[in-house]
């Protein structure tokens, strides 16, 4: 799956009495790979549609979108389209579309051409937005 379809599928912002919401419909893609709770990994992680964390995971993770769900803990370098963390994220970002949700913390770099960051989410890091270089 391609940049701009799963952009589309999830990078709709409306905006709601002022206030903006995210369509959070990317989140039915197909789950390639899932670590449920109370499972840890080790390791590299390579995907073809989605990762869903809700256990433990410390290594790389490449995949189009990434969820860190609630309770999840990864320590993690992730190149994605779409990283969406819920629980906790550790490590380097680098994704077109980043997702920090009220419940979520980060601590590391983020690179990204778009965030998002709800009210209440934790960041303790580096960020970096914009268009890429070149692109």
């Amino acid at each position: 799956m391609n940049c701009q379809a799963i952009l589309s599928r999830f990078q709709a912002l409306r905006f709601r009495k002022g206030q903006k919401v995210f369509n959070h419909s990317f989140l039915k893609l197909p789950v390639d790979v899932l670590f449920p709770p109370h499972l840890s990994f080790e390791g590299e992680i390579i995907a073809e549609n989605l990762v869903r964390v809700e256990g433990k995971v410390k290594g790389t993770v490449k995949s189009p979108v990434v969820v860190i769900a609630g309770g999840a803990r990864t320590i993690a370098e992730v190149e994605a389209e779409c990283l969406y963390v819920e629980g906790n994220f550790q490590g380097i970002a680098r994704v077109h579309f980043f997702y920090l949700d009220a419940t979520g913390s980060v601590e590391g770099e983020i690179k990204a051409e778009t965030i998002y960051v709800d009210k209440g989410a934790r960041m303790k890091g580096k960020i970096t937005a914009g268009k890429k270089e070149g692109v």
